[in-house]
C-alpha cells in the first residue's frame, strides 16, 4: 500500500538488496529518512567486514567445552583446564546455584508436584505416582493432595500417601499443601484418555 510522508509527498516503496539483507527506500520521502537507511548500511558493511574476526573468536573460546571425560560421559567441569585460562576460578557448589532467599527475597514459595506417567491414552489400569518437587525435598511438614474429577485441589481433598491405578479416563490434578504456613503450590495437571480399539472410529 502507499503512504503519505510528513510533506504530503505520495511515498512508493522500493526495494534494495545490500549483501542479502532487505532495505525499504521511500522515493519522495523526506531527506531525514534517506540519511537515516544510508547511514545503517554503512554499519551494516562495517559490521560484515568484523563479523568473521568475532564469530571466529568465540568458536575458538568453546573449541574445547572442557569436560572431565566426555568419552566415559563424564561431562563434570575439568578444573585443571579451566585454571590453565582462569589461574584463581573456583565453581559455585551445586546446592547455592539458583534462587536463594536474602533481603529482598523472603520465600521461595512451593513448587507444583510431578506427576508420572505424563498425559496418555490407557487401555488397562495404570499406576499414577506424585511426588515432590526435589527442590522441596527437605522441606518438612508438606502434604500432596490430589483430585480425579477435573476439581482445583483444596486442603480438604484427598491426600496422595502412595501410587493408585487409574483404569478410565480422568483429568488427575495436584497441589503441594504447607499447613504450617497456609500456602499452596500452582496445580499441576494430567489427563488420562481412553485408548480407542484398533480400527473403530471415535
Amino acid at each position: 500500500a502507499n503512504a503519505f510522508g510528513g510533506n504530503g509527498v505520495e511515498c512508493r516503496p522500493q526495494q534494495w538488496a545490500s549483501k542479502g539483507r532487505l532495505a525499504i527506500f521511500h522515493r519522495g520521502c523526506s531527506d531525514q529518512i534517506e540519511a537515516a537507511i544510508s547511514e545503517s548500511l554503512r554499519y551494516s558493511e562495517y559490521y560484515d567486514e568484523i563479523e568473521d574476526d568475532i564469530v571466529g573468536s568465540f568458536s575458538t573460546a568453546w573449541d574445547d567445552p572442557v569436560f572431565a571425560d566426555a568419552a566415559a560421559l563424564d561431562f563434570s567441569m575439568d578444573l585443571a583446564k579451566v585454571r590453565e585460562s582462569i589461574p584463581d576460578f573456583e565453581p559455585i557448589p551445586f546446592e547455592k546455584i539458583g534462587l536463594y532467599l536474602d533481603e529482598h527475597r523472603k520465600d521461595l514459595g512451593l513448587y507444583g508436584p510431578m506427576i508420572l506417567p505424563l498425559s496418555k491414552e490407557i487401555a488397562e489400569p495404570e499406576e499414577v505416582t506424585i511426588t515432590l518437587d526435589r527442590r522441596l525435598a527437605r522441606k518438612k511438614g508438606l502434604e500432596i493432595r490430589y483430585t480425579l474429577d477435573g476439581t482445583t485441589p483444596k486442603n480438604d481433598s484427598e491426600i496422595y500417601t502412595k501410587p493408585f491405578m487409574v483404569s478410565e479416563p480422568c483429568l488427575v490434578n495436584a497441589c503441594v499443601f504447607d499447613p504450617a504456613e497456609s500456602k499452596e503450590s500452582a496445580v499441576t495437571r494430567v489427563i488420562f484418555r481412553k485408548r480407542e480399539p484398533a480400527g473403530e472410529e471415535k
